[in-house]
Formats: C-alpha cells, sequence, structure tokens
C-alpha cells in the first residue's frame, strides 16, 4: 500500500500546501473501510470510474486512487466543496505527497450541483461513495443522481450508515428500487459477535428511534456502519415515467 497511506494512520496528522501539519480528527475513516474501497476498485478492473462525494482529509481519495494506479488506468472523481476552507487542502496535498494526482479529478463544488452536471455530460461509475453532507434529503439526492450514472454490477457504498438520516436513505434504496440493487456482503466486515450487535442497537436507537418500515430493513445490519450495494440491473427512465404515482413505503 502506499507510503502516504500507511504515514496518515500512523502519525494522524496530514501536511497542508503549506507545509503546516493539521491533526486527524476522530472522524477518520477506518483502515478496513479504505481497504474495502481499494477491493472493490480493483475487482472493477483497468476500465474502473469511481466516484466519491466527500473528500476530506482524502484517505477514501489515496484507497481509489492508488487501486487505479495498480489497475494501470482509470479515474477518481472526488466532490467536495469544503477542501480548501474546511480541511486546509491537506487532501489535495496528500493525494499529490502520494504520486497519484493523475487518478483524481477534483471538483470543489456542492454535491447537488455538481451531479447534475456530471449526470447531463452522460459519466458514468462503477464504484460511488456516499460520505459527504449526511442529512437525509443531502445523501437523498446524492444516491437519486448516483443511481442514473452507476453502471449495472456496479456497486454503492454508504458511509456512517449509523446515521438515522443515511439509514433511511438506505431503506429507500432497498424498499423503491429492491429489484435494481442488493447487499453485497463480499467486501463488508464478518458480523459482529451478538453482545456487540445488541450493545449497538440499543445505542443507535436511543439516539434516534426508527419507524417500523426502516427497523425492519435494518434488523440485520445494525452492525454496519459502511455498507456496500450492488447494482443488480439498470432502471431506464422510462420505467420511472411510467410508474410515476409508484409509492412505497421505507
Amino acid at each position: 500500500m502506499n507510503a502516504v497511506i500507511e504515514a496518515l494512520y500512523t502519525e494522524k496528522r496530514a501536511q497542508t500546501p503549506h507545509g503546516d501539519w493539521v491533526p486527524l480528527d476522530e472522524s477518520v475513516m477506518p483502515k478496513t473501510h479504505g481497504e474495502m474501497l481499494y477491493h472493490l476498485t480493483r475487482a472493477h478492473g483497468p476500465e474502473a470510474h469511481t466516484l466519491e462525494i466527500g473528500m476530506a482529509f482524502a484517505l477514501s481519495t489515496l484507497y481509489f486512487c492508488q487501486a487505479h494506479k495498480e489497475n494501470g488506468r482509470g479515474l477518481h472523481v472526488a466532490i467536495d466543496p469544503y477542501q480548501e476552507a474546511s480541511w486546509y487542502g491537506a487532501g489535495r496535498e496528500s493525494v499529490k505527497r502520494a504520486g497519484l494526482e493523475e487518478y483524481l479529478s477534483l471538483i470543489e463544488e456542492r454535491s447537488f450541483i455538481s451531479l447534475p452536471q456530471l449526470l447531463a455530460e452522460d459519466r458514468k461509475f462503477h464504484v460511488a461513495f456516499i460520505d459527504g453532507n449526511h442529512r437525509f434529503e443531502h445523501t437523498f439526492l446524492d444516491f437519486f443522481y448516483i443511481d442514473r450514472m452507476l453502471h449495472a454490477g456496479g456497486h454503492l457504498v454508504l458511509h456512517d450508515v449509523n446515521f438515522p438520516s443515511v439509514r433511511k436513505v438506505m431503506s429507500l434504496c432497498l424498499a423503491l428500487h429492491g429489484e435494481f440493487y442488493s447487499i453485497d456482503r463480499t467486501f463488508m466486515d464478518p458480523p459482529a459477535n451478538l453482545f456487540t450487535l445488541l450493545r449497538l442497537s440499543m445505542h443507535r436507537l436511543r439516539q434516534a428511534p426508527l419507524d417500523l418500515s426502516t427497523a425492519y430493513r435494518m434488523r440485520r445490519e445494525s452492525r454496519e456502519e459502511c455498507m456496500v450495494l450492488k447494482k443488480i440491473a439498470h432502471r431506464p427512465d422510462s420505467d420511472y415515467d411510467l410508474r410515476w404515482k409508484e409509492y412505497r413505503p421505507f
């Protein structure tokens, strides 16, 4: 694996373009999740194009770009409007230090503005990672547009499913698009033991009680904070148009 990735986890700090060092906060993505993104990208091969919402200190970005490098080619698109304002350009600098700049296209704009533009350009992706604004409406819009750009056979990764808002989007995806998406446990962490599962479930329910429909769909998944969905088939726009009155509880 790339030495810059290892150094970020070991030193728990990142360098800015001006040479300053900033500490990584507690929200830094676990190594296991980064390795999962790496293996997903490798599995899709040299033709893979990948997308992420939320770059921050670029740990996820580095795993994507490293996978493209080892695949021989590919491109990763990262959307982060706060790369300079909130992250001091440290994510961009880490990608540069790792020698992976040629595999990255950074869009410094909000996803609800940039995703429709990518869709209008008829861009397609094999792996998409949603880890941006965790409010329900933002996460839902990320899914809404990414769904239309994700190849059949591609993977959608939802991070921080412990957030009730993100869990709700996953529930929506499985309820309204269940014939097009399925949970892919091939790349996910193994199940937690029963004690850990119960402890996490109780903690999350205290944070935000679930409505019955979401609780039903998430009953087996509460052990996870990172969920991998495989797109089984593409849903054409004509299907949305013909079924314009369709609604299912989620």
